[in-house]
């Protein structure tokens, strides 16, 4: 159990116990959160306001870069949606997935006038260059970290000053560009866009302890405006009024990232920008159709590649060919799903150019490099593109801490793992895998309230705020049923509450008996469906494992 870091009663409600156990000493601002740092902290955002208002009141033609995954995706359609709103010379460009990231994938139209790029290009300076020669003026909305000058764009980036909060992400940082464009012209259309700011957000995996993140995803689970994703909530039976960012993490991001990962990213840009209700409906189902794609070629890749995983050091390198026919949107995917089955950093990476590499200038003697790229997902938090950067090995690393794009020699495989199983090896002692939990509840207190209180502190939850974990002891099971089409579910039915494990092999839980008493830890759910038969909406209260263990109790 989490150690509370404030003394709590026993007879505190069940919000009150979590924000001691959290050390939350503001109960009003963590569960409906107002803080919001001033926009004008941001360095350029006065100069990139104005020279976007410049460019409306001349009528110039301005063109809006999206980039691909769902913070791009949002922060484009929202700049885009924004600008509508005062003209009609309004442009976005594209690229897909497999293109990688950056303006440098997209053809800019001859015609325009203002360049907006979004979630990206911070570094592009080449591009930037060119592109600023041919007349364009550039503006970039970004928060990806500096490594080069770039003096050929007006940059907006809290990695670039003392903006106060650097888990701010690219959508949010558009989100503060148009609350400044408003304010100069005093509107208040931005509103309109809380939602997409909010999604992108949480798409990112943004710290959810940020209090300015805290706010801007709180206003937008109050304000899903967009039409599309009003649809996509509709098809998958989520009421608006009871959106959370889990709802967000595992069903809007989800699909968004599908549709770029399949290279059919049009699809997710054309229903954001919908307006028509019986058009986002239609566009809905295409795109979550897309995800359930998503879904069937993950699982038949990893399947095609599990033998050849070696999980024998403290991070895995699955080295991909080309026969193995994996696009390169699915690295990351991949080495998500590597990393949670095997509980260690992974890398997924595929076989490159082999070039040439000078020896000495002087007898003019070379060598083959071979390089490999591809993605890489870490596990609990640990920064592992920041454990890559500092062994100095890789010829480049781009994203964040925990999912990135890497690229490395050949020859410096096997020195990367040696190093890196060095520096993980205070963190990996022991085999023992220890299940940390909020609060321990009795199952005779389990019922709707209880778990509406917790999941109302869980509202608004994720990176550096995770949901609510709870140990329930001496649960009885009445039956142990292995579901879905993969047979890769479990669930153990009890007399007060079903448990469930998803993604899991179907052997999971098979020392578990009818009759036998469990102890499990894990987030609790109310999980309302319609019954065609009965026809009425059936309640069923849930717990999602984590992890189980026979009841010492008989």
């Amino acid at each position: 159990m989490k150690q509370p870091k404030q003394d709590y009663l026993s007879f505190d409600s069940t919000i009150d116990k979590l924000l001691s156990i959290r050390g939350i000493s503001n109960k009003k601002e963590w569960l409906e959160p107002t803080f919001s740092h001033d926009k004008w902290l941001l360095d350029n955002v006065h100069d990139a306001a104005l020279m976007i208002i410049k460019a409306m009141e001349k009528q110039s033609n301005i063109t809006v870069s999206y980039d691909i995954d769902t913070d791009g995706i949002c922060a484009g359609t929202e700049m885009v949606r924004y600008l509508r709103n005062y003209t009609d010379k309004v442009n976005f460009i594209y690229h897909q997935r497999d293109q990688g990231h950056g303006i440098a994938q997209q053809q800019v139209p001859d015609d325009t006038n203002l360049l907006i790029i979004v979630d990206s290009s911070t570094n592009e300076v080449d591009e930037c260059k060119r592109l600023s020669e041919n007349n364009i003026e550039i503006i970039i909305l970004d928060h990806h970290p500096k490594t080069l000058d770039n003096p050929y764009a007006l940059i907006v980036n809290p990695q670039l000053d003392n903006y106060p909060n650097k888990q701010l992400s690219g959508s949010g940082v558009v989100y503060k560009t148009i609350e400044t464009i408003d304010e100069l012209m005093s509107q208040d259309f931005c509103e309109e866009y809380q939602d997409l700011c909010g999604i992108g957000i949480c798409g990112d995996i943004m710290s959810m302890d940020v209090p300015e993140n805290r706010n801007l995803v709180y206003n937008a689970l109050k304000n899903i405006n967009n039409p599309g994703i009003q649809a996509i909530l509709k098809i998958k039976w989520i009421r608006l009024d009871q959106v959370c960012t889990q709802d967000i993490l595992f069903n809007i991001s989800p699909i968004i990232n599908a549709c770029a990962r399949l290279g059919c990213i049009e699809k997710i840009i054309e229903l954001l920008l919908e307006d028509n209700l019986d058009n986002c409906k239609e566009l809905a189902k295409a795109c979550i159709k897309l995800n359930e794609q998503r879904k069937k070629t993950e699982a038949k890749l990893f399947n095609s590649i599990k033998d050849r995983i070696d999980d024998s050091n403290k991070i895995i390198i699955l080295k991909t060919t080309v026969d193995d026919n994996i696009d390169k949107g699915f690295n990351g995917l991949l080495a998500m799903k590597i990393a949670e089955r095997y509980g260690k950093c992974c890398l997924v990476i595929k076989k490159g150019v082999v070039v040439e590499e000078e020896l000495s200038e002087e007898c003019g003697l070379t060598k083959n490099v071979t390089t490999y790229s591809g993605s890489g997902r870490s596990i609990n938090d640990i920064a592992f593109r920041e454990l890559l950067e500092q062994t100095g090995l890789c010829n480049s690393l781009n994203g964040h801490s925990g999912a990135f794009g890497v690229e490395i020699d050949e020859d410096n495989i096997p020195l990367l793992i040696d190093a890196l199983n060095k520096r993980l090896e205070t963190l990996d002692n022991d085999e023992t895998v220890t299940v940390i939990y909020d609060i321990e509840i009795d199952k005779d207190d389990i019922n709707e309230k209880l778990i509406k209180d917790i999941n109302y502190f869980n509202y608004i939850s994720g990176k550096d705020a995770e949901v609510v974990k709870v140990l329930i002891k001496n649960l009885p099971v009445l039956e142990r049923k292995v579901m879905g089409s993969e047979l890769n579910s479990i669930k153990l039915v009890s007399s007060r509450v079903d448990m469930l494990k998803f993604r899991v092999n179907e052997m999971y839980g098979s020392d578990i008996n009818d009759g036998d008493l469990v102890d499990v830890i894990g987030s609790m759910n109310i999980n309302v469906w319609w019954h065609n038969g009965f026809k009425k909406f059936i309640t069923n209260l849930q717990v999602f494992i984590d992890d189980y263990r026979l009841s010492s109790d008989k």
